[in-house]
């Protein structure tokens, strides 16, 4: 493959830059602005490609600190690349543009969340894949005495405001990361169907979300695998009730069917699924009712 894809503007893979930026230069393009985001040693490798491609000014984006940053200040005197810069605890969250080229792009700082936008013509992926990323446009912010009077009927705003690439809210489970390729998410989306299916679902409901005027985040209160969502250590009037135990195999049918687990007939996949309460919080029955004035001080209830 001879082509490098592209399907966000000014943008690269890692992979690709490092393979035919030195041997076949025509193959990739790079601006005067370059952001570099991952890739450990390979960002400086990168770096010096970018350099020598016209690039005046490279800024390198780490999530890591610098005390556990894959480079170190021997590393960065070595290579002595003119007009680079390394930026730790640190991660792309937006991207801005006007028509098929680059402007500008944001990090955000992972220990104070402070935003920075640098200019950037080019932006450097260190992953094997883009990141999905929901496009809208960016429209300027006039001020009033700007705006076109009501009664204008010929008034006619710029028709070309750029615009601005943001990420889906993230899963629950990665709440707290910062930025494209949160630790997690390379491994998420794309493991199985059904996930895949969830990250299509986050993508729609961002772009609802932006529609509605709504910022696309999770909630503070969002649930996580690390929320406390109960301390109940017993429970009281409730019988156990006995999980069904899923028959196996005999010899003669393990030989047939291959498989250890007979399975569940209808009437024990019904009796099983009969212990839930669908309640959200115990998976137990009760066996007592309980008068409705002390119902709502039980935990159970």
């Amino acid at each position: 493959m001879d082509q490098v894809e592209k399907p966000i503007p000014g943008t690269l893979l890692l992979v690709d830059l490092i393979r035919f930026g030195a041997t076949k230069p025509d193959a990739v393009s790079c601006g005067s602005d370059v952001v570099i985001s991952g890739g450990g040693k390979l960002a400086l490798q990168a770096a010096r490609i970018c350099k020598d491609l016209g690039a005046k000014t490279i800024t390198v984006l780490f999530r890591e600190s610098w005390e556990n940053s894959p480079v170190s200040d021997e590393d960065l005197k070595d290579k002595n690349i003119d007009g680079l810069n390394v930026v730790c605890n640190s991660a792309v969250t937006r991207l801005f543009g006007e028509k098929d080229q680059l402007n500008q792009i944001e990090y955000t700082d992972s220990e104070s969340l402070e935003k920075t936008a640098i200019a950037a013509n080019t932006l450097v992926f260190a992953s094997g894949r883009f990141p999905e990323l929901v496009f809208l446009n960016a429209r300027p912010e006039l001020p009033e005495s700007e705006l076109p009077a009501e009664s204008d009927q010929n008034a006619v705003m710029d028709p070309t405001p750029g615009w601005e690439a943001i990420p889906p809210y993230k899963q629950p489970i990665l709440k707290g990361e910062v930025g494209l390729f949160a630790d997690g998410e390379a491994l998420a989306d794309y493991s199985a169907a059904i996930k895949a299916i969830g990250a299509g679902r986050r993508a729609a409901a961002s772009i609802h979300l932006l529609m509605s005027g709504v910022d696309p985040a999770l909630a503070d209160e969002v649930l996580t695998p690390q929320s406390k969502i109960q301390d109940v250590d017993h429970v009281e009037n409730v019988n156990p009730s006995q999980r069904q135990i899923m028959p196996i195999c005999s010899g003669s049918e393990l030989a047939v069917c291959g498989e250890i687990e007979r399975g569940f007939s209808e009437d024990m996949a019904r009796t099983e699924a009969s212990r839930c309460l669908q309640c959200g919080l115990i998976c137990y029955d009760r066996s007592v009712q309980i008068e409705e004035s002390v119902e709502s001080e039980v935990v159970t209830s």
